[in-house]
C-alpha cells in the first residue's frame, strides 16, 4: 500500500511541475544565409564553334630569290589539308598544287585578307567591287564560300576571335553595329551591339581575349597652318580610345591617342594608329607606313600614346 501511495505522489509532482522537469527543447537551428537574387547572375562562358576553315598559311613555304628588275616570284603556301597554295601577288593569281601528284590548278584573280595568326581569306575578284570571302574546298581544287558581307554597309576585319575571323558590320545612321564571328564556311555567328559615334576596330589585330580595341573619330582641323619659314604644318588632334568587352558588352574608356598625318599619298590624310603591344607584324591598320603609333598594354590596358611627330 506503502509503495502504491509513493508511486501516485511521483506522479502527481511530475504533473505539477512538467514544466521544469521536462526535458530541454532541441536548440534552434542557425539562421540560413540568404542568397541575394536581385543580382543579375553570371554570363556563361561564350561558346566557341569550332573552327574548320581550310586557310593557305600566312608565310609561304618556298620563297624564291628576288632578282632584281624582274617580276616578283609566286611564293608557295601550306595548307591544313596537305595541299599547296601557290600565290602570284604580281599578277594577283592563285592556284591549288596537289604534291603528290604535282597537279596544279589555276584558281583565277584574287586578293588575299590576312586574319593575323590564322591564315589568309581569299577574295576573288570579280570586277563588281563586292567582298565575297572563301577559302579552300578540302574536297576539291576549287574555292569555297565562306562569307559574305552586306553590300549595304561597311565592314572590317577587327581580328581573332576564338580561333575564327571576326568582323564588324555598321550601316550608315544606324546606332548599332554586327559583330560576325566566322568560325565555317556558311554558318557566320552575328551579334549585335552599340558603340558610342563612329568607333571603329583599331586594326585587324585589334582582338585579345574577350578585349575589342577600339579607335573614335577625330576632329583633326581640316587646313594646315602656317609657320614662321612660310612652309605648312598640320595640327596635332587626338582621338578616342576605348576596349569593348566581347563577353559583356561592357565598354572601358582609355584615354586620348595621338593622331598624325600620313605623307605618302598625294594628299595628306589623318590616321590615328593603335595597337596592342604584342601587335602580330601582319595586323594592318588603316594608312602605311605609319609613323606615329600609340600602344596599349595587353596585361595591364594602359595607353601609351605616340610623340607628337614634327
Amino acid at each position: 500500500m506503502h509503495r502504491v501511495l509513493l508511486t501516485l505522489a511521483l506522479l502527481l509532482a511530475c504533473t505539477e511541475h512538467g514544466a521544469d522537469t521536462a526535458p530541454p527543447a532541441p536548440a534552434p537551428h542557425a539562421a540560413v544565409p540568404q542568397v541575394d537574387t536581385s543580382a543579375p547572375p553570371l554570363q556563361p562562358p561564350r561558346a566557341a564553334a569550332p573552327v574548320t576553315l581550310n586557310l593557305p598559311a600566312t608565310d609561304p613555304i618556298v620563297v624564291p630569290p628576288y632578282v632584281v628588275g624582274q617580276e616578283t616570284p609566286p611564293t608557295t603556301h601550306r595548307l591544313p589539308d596537305g595541299r599547296e597554295f601557290i600565290h602570284d601577288s604580281y599578277r594577283d593569281r592563285i592556284a591549288v598544287r596537289d604534291p603528290p601528284t604535282g597537279q596544279q590548278t589555276d584558281l583565277g584573280e584574287a586578293i588575299l585578307v590576312i586574319v593575323p595568326q590564322l591564315g589568309a581569306l581569299i577574295v576573288p575578284k570579280h570586277g563588281d567591287g563586292v567582298y565575297r570571302y572563301h577559302d579552300i574546298d578540302p574536297t576539291a581544287p576549287r574555292l569555297r564560300p565562306v562569307w559574305q558581307p552586306p553590300v549595304d554597309a561597311y565592314h572590317q576585319l577587327a581580328g581573332l576571335d576564338r580561333g575564327a575571323p571576326l568582323f564588324l558590320v555598321r550601316r550608315d545612321g544606324v546606332a548599332t553595329v554586327d559583330l560576325v564571328r566566322v568560325p565555317a564556311p556558311g554558318a557566320p555567328e552575328i551579334r549585335t551591339t552599340t558603340l558610342p559615334g563612329d568607333f571603329h576596330p583599331a586594326s585587324t589585330d585589334a582582338v585579345r581575349g574577350a578585349r575589342l580595341l577600339l579607335v573614335g573619330p577625330s576632329a583633326e582641323p581640316a587646313t594646315p597652318r602656317p609657320i614662321h619659314d612660310g612652309r605648312e604644318s598640320w595640327p596635332p588632334f587626338t582621338g578616342a580610345v576605348l576596349i569593348l568587352d566581347l563577353a559583356t558588352d561592357q565598354r572601358r574608356p582609355l584615354g586620348e591617342a595621338t593622331g598624325a598625318w600620313s605623307m605618302t599619298t598625294a594628299v595628306p590624310h589623318s590616321y590615328i594608329a593603335v595597337r596592342w603591344t604584342d601587335h602580330d607584324p601582319h595586323g594592318r591598320g588603316r594608312w602605311f607606313p605609319e609613323q606615329c603609333v600609340n600602344h596599349v598594354d595587353v596585361a595591364s590596358e594602359r595607353l601609351t600614346r605616340c610623340p607628337q611627330l614634327p
